[in-house]
């Protein structure tokens, strides 16, 4: 009913609402960027808190991604047979029980259970496949801009977000550490349980920039998800291009996430950084993460993206060996 109240007035303005999802999409992804990069940011201070070793919390957040790595493949089938907004809701209240838990843990497996498995879930359930669900469901012309509007999710959670959480477990105990993730998940949990619908056809309405209806299927609703994502998996498995993007994409992660993301603020610390001049440091790699990821969008609608891709990997790696 809300939804509906609003799909008017932003009509009226000349907005169609695809343009609101877009943007609660955004603000989700940006909280939930935040929440996955709080473990990097709390690492060294639980470190000095229980006399732990950097081995013991880097294991914890392997386990994080690896489980993020094994819940994304289904998150997107789950998306199909429950909706978007029932995964999103799930996946802001495990971010909120994660990051909660984190707080009263005093043993390891106190944190492998909170911010490794709980986490992890939260953030795996998402992935990568709810920007290409949300751009492919509500539009046609822009999607690739739109896609890479949401992959730069992440890169403003860094900018806006791990600075200021530097700065609380700089200033206080680090269990306040958890407040920007806790509040983000929370905002946007209300937000697409009152606004955010599954297919533009629930207001009545055609994806943006559809003439006509684009027939985007929604077959599959009533398969059972696991099943459906060991079915695509398995039949895409059979072409050599998944495992050609797979594999780039497996580097890519591991030397961004696995390795700048969650080891730069102890790498800083190594070389007497503090906290708070990492974090901005992160926050400047983030800001030209964000110019990219929406640039890149933006290339996408207008060339090869196969030729773009290649280009990309190419600059990328360059880079590391001049590293």
């Amino acid at each position: 009913m809300i939804a509906l109240k609003l799909e008017r007035v932003l009509a009226q303005k000349g907005i169609h609402y695809a343009w609101f999802m877009a943007f609660i999409s955004f603000v989700l992804l940006m909280f939930s960027s935040s929440a996955m990069s709080t473990p990097a940011v709390l690492m060294l201070p639980i470190i000095d808190a229980f006399g732990w070793s950097i081995t013991d919390i880097s294991a914890i957040i392997g386990a994080l991604f690896i489980i993020v790595a094994v819940a994304a493949p289904f998150g997107t089938a789950f998306m199909l047979r429950l909706g978007l907004t029932k995964i999103v809701v799930t996946s802001c209240a495990s971010l909120i029980a994660g990051l909660g838990l984190t707080t009263f843990a005093f043993e390891k497996w106190h944190l492998f259970f909170s911010m490794g498995m709980v986490l992890g879930l939260a953030s795996g359930i998402l992935g990568l496949g709810f920007a290409a669900t949300v751009a492919t469901r509500w539009f046609v012309e822009k999607r690739g801009l739109v896609l890479g509007i949401l992959a730069a999710s992440w890169a403003a959670g860094q900018i806006m977000l791990v600075p200021f959480i530097a700065w609380i477990v700089s200033n206080f105990d680090w269990q306040y550490g958890i407040i920007p993730g806790v509040t983000g998940a929370g905002v946007c949990l209300l937000l697409f349980i009152f606004f955010g619908k599954n297919w533009p056809s629930d207001l009545g309405l055609m994806p943006y920039g559809a003439e006509t209806n684009p027939n985007i299927a929604k077959t599959g609703q009533g398969e059972n998800p696991v099943k459906k994502s060991f079915s695509v998996l398995f039949n895409c498995s059979k072409h050599p291009g998944f495992w050609v993007l797979s594999s780039t994409f497996f580097i890519c992660g591991f030397t961004s996430n696995g390795l700048v993301s969650q080891h730069f603020i102890p790498f800083c610390a190594d070389n007497n950084i503090g906290i708070l001049v990492a974090s901005s440091y992160l926050a400047t790699i983030g800001l030209f993460n964000f110019m990219g990821s929406i640039g890149s969008g933006w290339l996408a609608d207008k060339f090869d993206n196969y030729k773009l891709l290649a280009t990309f990997y190419s600059v990328r790696g360059l880079s590391l060996v001049f590293l």
